[in-house]
C-alpha cells in the first residue's frame, strides 16, 4: 500500500521522509494558496524528498489545463499532474496522458468518474473518501468496487483514497486492499505515533538488561574491528 502526505509543510515532510515509509506528496490549490511562493514550494518538495509530488491544475478549459499540466511536467517529470473529473478535465487527461504527462483524476465521487479518468489514461484517481461518505452510506462497497475495476478491466490506474478523517478509515482502506492512500499532516502524525504498550515492553527488556548488570547500551562494548 502506497501512503502519501497531504502536505506542503517541508519540515514534516523532511521528518516523515526519513522513515522510509512515505510514497510521495500530494497537494492542492487550498494547501498551495497559503504560502508566499507556491512555485517556490513544490520546488523544494522535490528537492528534499524522492517521491513524486501531485500538483493541481489551476485552469478550467481543457486546452489551459494541458499547458499548465505540460509546464509543470517541465519542472521535474516527479510531479503527476491533478486534473477535476470534468468534460473538460478527461480531455486534458487524455491529451497529456497521450504526451507522457502523468495525471491524476481528481476530486473523484463516484465509479464512472474514476472508470472514465482511468480511460482517459490517468495513472492515479483520488476519491474524496469523507465527501463520499455525505451522500453514500455503502462508501467502502463503492470504493472496493473502484479497485475491482480497475483491476478486473487491467487498467494502467490506481486508486488513491484522499479526503481520510481517521486511522479507522486508513485500517479499512487498508484491509480492503486500496493500493493508496494520502493523509494530512495530523493524522500522519497519529499514525507514526509510538504505541504505549510497545514503549512499555521496551521499558521491560532495558529494565531486565540492566538487572543482569550489562551494560545500558546492548553490544556498546563490542570491537567490530
Amino acid at each position: 500500500m502506497e501512503i502519501w502526505l497531504d502536505s506542503v509543510n517541508l519540515e514534516f515532510i523532511q521528518k516523515v521522509n526519513k522513515l522510509g515509509i512515505m510514497t510521495g506528496v500530494t497537494t492542492n490549490p487550498t494547501l498551495l494558496s497559503k504560502t508566499k511562493d507556491p512555485l517556490k514550494i513544490i520546488e523544494r518538495i522535490l528537492q528534499i524528498q524522492p517521491g513524486p509530488v501531485t500538483v493541481q491544475v489551476t485552469a478550467s478549459h481543457a486546452e489551459e489545463m494541458s499547458l499548465q499540466g505540460t509546464r509543470l511536467q517541465e519542472i521535474s517529470p516527479n510531479i503527476i499532474v491533478k486534473i477535476p473529473c470534468t468534460e473538460e478535465g478527461l480531455k486534458a487527461i487524455k491529451d497529456l496522458s497521450e504526451n507522457k504527462v502523468n495525471t491524476m483524476g481528481t476530486a473523484i465521487f463516484n465509479t464512472r468518474q474514476a472508470l472514465l479518468c482511468a480511460l482517459a489514461g490517468a495513472k492515479y484517481v483520488a476519491p474524496y473518501l469523507s465527501h463520499m461518505q455525505q451522500e453514500e452510506p455503502n462508501v467502502w462497497s463503492v470504493l472496493e468496487t473502484m479497485f475491482h475495476m480497475t483491476r478486473d478491466y487491467k487498467l494502467n490506474t490506481k486508486i488513491l483514497v484522499a479526503a481520510v478523517q481517521n486511522l479507522e478509515q486508513f485500517d479499512q482502506c487498508s484491509a480492503i486492499g486500496l493500493p493508496a492512500i494520502t493523509l494530512k499532516e495530523r493524522l500522519f502524525s497519529e499514525l507514526i505515533q509510538d504505541h504505549e504498550r510497545t514503549l512499555e515492553r521496551i521499558d521491560v527488556f532495558l529494565t531486565d538488561w540492566q538487572g543482569a548488570n550489562f551494560s545500558k547500551t546492548l553490544f556498546s562494548e563490542l570491537n567490530f574491528s
